[in-house]
């Protein structure tokens, strides 16, 4: 009996995950971006350029309600932030399903690779944004 105790605790854990990240598909369509108690960026308030993450709530959101062009257009992060959740719980529901872990054999140099790749978007994006918006 005590044997099943850890993997009661896995069980329980992946339930509780799973329904934290089904919470965050759906809060899109229950709110919208202005809803949401979120500061003032203070790096805009300082500089009045956008920040790395400014616009990745409202990508988000609008990615959630199919508009994947206009959130391209606040922020690449949030398409790929939401499609990746969405891949997550579809995972973690077949995961539950069959009752084992599901692995994707990718090699440590292709996630070096594929984070590096990321991450560069991101700060050629924040580059280009805050130049574009400094004329």
């Amino acid at each position: 009996m005590r044997a099943d105790l850890p993997k009661n605790r896995k069980i329980i854990g992946k339930i509780i995950q799973t329904g934290i990240i089904l919470f965050l598909l759906v809060l899109p369509q229950l709110l919208h971006p202005q809803d949401l108690p979120i500061p003032d960026c203070l790096f805009h308030t300082l500089t009045g350029l956008s920040c790395p993450t400014c616009g990745v709530t409202r990508s988000f959101f609008l990615t959630a309600k199919g508009s994947i062009g206009a959130a391209m257009q606040h922020h690449f992060v949030g398409v790929f932030l939401y499609i990746g959740l969405f891949l997550y719980f579809c995972l973690s529901i077949l995961e539950m399903i069959r009752g084992q872990n599901i692995r994707i054999p990718l090699s440590s140099v292709s996630n070096k690779i594929l984070l590096l790749l990321f991450f560069s978007g991101w700060i050629s994006f924040w580059i280009l944004r805050m130049f574009s918006e400094s004329f």
